[in-house]
């Protein structure tokens, strides 16, 4: 057995034919390692500069343009670790029971760098259920962070992910209500088809509504999934709350998403995830803009 470390994480040779490469001064190593967090590594994730965020546009079609409606912000770990991407990077967060913690530094990265870039209008800030179901001090720690950063709380919203949502329903709701008195907009994301995402959208009301892109390939395939769709988008947009299709990779999802007369979409078929230079410039943009 092999071991190789840098200060974010521990790898283990478990194949014979191992390959790193080196990367300015970090080792990455690639799918024959199986990767740790180090305890010591984790700290480094939360320090100033560890963290970056990219903006990904949420469109809105005029004609044959593609305006930009709003823009999510999309955190990225360090550059040439395994935890560059967010499923890995949340994924140590909750083993060492920390995703609180990490949650607030990209709240903070994020507003930072779209306040250096200008962009402070229809910004969305993913954070976890169990943030806002365990940490009743964020949502003044969000507006305060807005404040600091000279971005109105009107101008931004929080995206409540999927995970865990349903356990931690009671505590969410507290969190969300408490979001909303200081002026920031919830949008539930990653929506599906269970009864704790309609129970969620008929008891939250949020400003947006998401459909997972999963929810699509489902409905694509079942008309059972494509009647229940129709049904949770009508209700939502009886209830004042705005739908946006998201996920969207192929012609068919525009298809389908036009079907269900939904305008805003989101998706690497319009437009992948961009730096914050590029996301600053981009007030109107053709399917297939470059990504970061």
């Amino acid at each position: 057995m092999q071991v190789l470390a840098n200060k974010y994480w521990i790898a283990v040779r478990t194949s014979s034919n191992l390959t790193a490469v080196k990367n300015n001064t970090s080792t990455e190593v690639r799918h024959t390692m199986s990767c740790v967090m180090s305890p010591e590594g984790f700290e480094t994730l939360l320090e100033p500069g560890a963290l970056r965020t990219v903006f990904q546009p949420i469109a809105r079609r005029r004609r044959a343009v593609w305006e930009v409606a709003a823009l999510e912000c999309l955190t990225r770990g360090p550059g040439g670790t395994p935890y560059e991407e967010a499923p890995r990077l949340f994924a140590a967060a909750r083993t060492a029971g920390r995703e609180a913690e990490l949650d607030r530094a990209c709240v903070r990265t994020a507003l930072e760098t779209a306040a250096t870039a200008g962009l402070k209008d229809g910004l969305f800030i993913n954070v976890l259920p169990v943030t806002l179901a365990s940490d009743p001090a964020f949502p003044a720690f969000f507006a305060a962070m807005a404040a600091q950063y000279d971005i109105p709380t009107e101008r931004l919203t929080v995206e409540v992910t999927e995970h865990d949502r349903s356990a931690l329903e009671a505590g969410l709701v507290d969190g969300v209500r408490a979001l909303e008195a200081f002026g920031v907009r919830v949008a539930l994301d990653d929506f599906g088809l269970g009864p704790a995402d309609y129970r969620a959208l008929r008891v939250w009301r949020p400003r947006w509504l998401k459909l997972d892109d999963l929810l699509f390939r489902e409905a694509r395939r079942r008309k059972g999934a494509w009647d229940l769709v129709q049904s949770a988008v009508a209700d939502a947009l009886r209830w004042g709350v705005d739908v946006i299709a998201e996920g969207l990779e192929r012609p068919g999802d525009m298809w389908m998403a036009a079907e269900l007369g939904i305008d805003l979409l989101q998706g690497n078929f319009i437009c992948a995830p961009l730096s914050a230079d590029r996301a600053a410039r981009a007030h109107q943009f053709l399917c297939g803009e470059a990504t970061a």
